[in-house]
């Protein structure tokens, strides 16, 4: 405490004046003077002494002096729950939490602090929350569950209407050259998986088992595979090498047959529009191949895909002559994201114009929080509960004089300026009006 020095030198300055002023009263006699310095310092002395040992007897037991002291340690149950109770009760009450909140905006606030963090600071804690979601997701088992309800609402699911739209979409915006390499690069990752070549084998089984029903033809095609005249992994592996050869000449923006799926991209509302029977040979496709494909291995692939793609930052680094600098990635995720943060800007231009909405939220959000305090607002007398129980005697002393402590410490100073005020008015009262003259009325009185 700043003061409690201040304090204990007042103190011992009024007794070393106090030793002086009877030392001199012992020499010199009764002189007016010294007489008068001797009883304000003794005033003075006895103020500051009395107001050490209130203010001390709060905190501890000063010399020892056991009854009615260390009032605060021996009354600690008492005062935390005044504490408590006036803070949960009359300062944080229900009651006054409501009426300044109500005085508050809470959208156009947070508005105004969103406004000046800055879009990279909200863009930062976006990424991070994703990132967490996504660290946290199983793969397999999410491609399971997606396959299961698939599978299970594949005959609700009218595919025409959406391959119409995406079409529209794709000529529209210009996406077609985009989605398309997109979707080549994920078919040229499934088409390079093992298991795409054995897939391959048992459909060649299944054509050879289903031309072969005659003896005959069983017994010529035994032969031709003992003789490797017929040898299906090996087909099997031709297959796979001229899929993926025709898929990455699909990569090539020129390559006809490339040119042919954008003119189908761009015709899909037209034939829609054209031929409704379309709808119903479309649907009959997809539930034959949601029925042989293994959907489970080809969602992976794309959930695998997706998260890399979404996980990859909006900037790279590169090294400069002046260190690392960043810039920006030419890739699909980059149009994402900036597509993705100018849709939010938007809504939050429009947000912050809308003053019916903001009012709207600003009551929704109120009574959300108004709720919360009516159910919880007990909680705020407990926390003071608890965290005060578990200060010990001595940091529950320390807490008040930290608060209080400058404060009391000035009752000590003021204990000793006031008593030898008191002292010098009482002294020249005895001294010029009393003595001269009260007692000559007195005696003659008395006579």
């Amino acid at each position: 405490m700043v003061y409690n020095k201040f304090a204990n030198r007042i103190l011992a300055l009024s007794f070393a004046i106090f030793l002086a002023a009877t030392f001199l009263k012992y020499y010199l006699g009764n002189l007016f003077i010294v007489n008068l310095i001797f009883f304000v310092m003794q005033a003075a002395l006895v103020g500051g002494i009395a107001d050490w040992f209130a203010v001390t007897a709060l905190f501890r037991k000063p010399l020892g002096f056991p009854w009615h002291t260390a009032i605060i340690p021996s009354n600690r149950e008492k005062l935390i729950d005044s504490l408590a109770g006036m803070i949960e009760e009359e300062l944080l009450s229900t009651a006054s939490i409501k009426n300044r909140l109500n005085r508050l905006h809470l959208v156009n606030m947070f508005i105004d602090w969103a406004e000046k963090q800055g879009s990279p600071y909200f863009i930062e804690i976006a990424a991070k929350f994703i990132q967490k979601i996504f660290d946290k997701i199983d793969i397999a088992k999410t491609a399971q569950y997606i396959e299961s309800m698939i599978k299970e609402n594949a005959d609700r699911l009218d595919i025409g209407p959406l391959l119409k739209r995406l079409g529209t979409w794709l000529t529209e915006k210009g996406e077609d050259e985009k989605w398309l390499n997109l979707i080549l690069d994920e078919m040229i990752l499934i088409a390079e998986k093992p298991g795409t070549r054995d897939r391959i084998r048992e459909i060649m089984e299944e054509i050879k088992d289903r031309r072969t029903q005659s003896l005959l033809s069983r017994a010529l095609g035994k032969i031709a595979e003992i003789t490797n005249t017929i040898n299906l992994d090996d087909a099997a592996e031709a297959l796979q090498f001229e899929l993926l050869e025709v898929l990455r000449d699909l990569k090539n923006e020129g390559h006809p047959l490339r040119l042919r799926l954008k003119t189908i991209f761009s015709e899909l509302p037209s034939k829609f529009d054209r031929n409704p029977s379309w709808s119903k040979t479309l649907n009959i496709w997809k539930k034959t191949i949601i029925e042989r494909v293994d959907l489970g291995s080809i969602l992976e692939v794309l959930i695998n895909s997706a998260i890399k793609k979404v996980n990859q930052p909006l900037y790279g680094t590169e090294d400069g002559l002046a260190g690392n600098k960043q810039k920006p990635i030419d890739s699909e995720i980059s149009s994402f994201v900036n597509w993705l943060i100018g849709q939010v800007n938007i809504f939050w231009q429009r947000l912050k114009q809308d003053s019916k909405n903001k009012d709207r939220l600003n009551k929704y959000f109120k009574k959300i929080i108004f709720q919360i305090i009516e159910s919880e607002h007990k909680l705020i007398g407990n926390i003071v509960r608890e965290t005060l129980s578990s200060l010990t005697n001595e940091d529950l002393n320390r807490f008040v004089e930290d608060k209080a402590g400058n404060d009391l410490q000035w009752i000590r100073v003021n204990g000793s300026l006031v008593g030898a005020l008191v002292g010098l008015l009482i002294f020249l009262f005895l001294n010029l009006f009393y003595d001269p003259v009260v007692v000559p009325v007195i005696k003659s009185w008395l006579m």
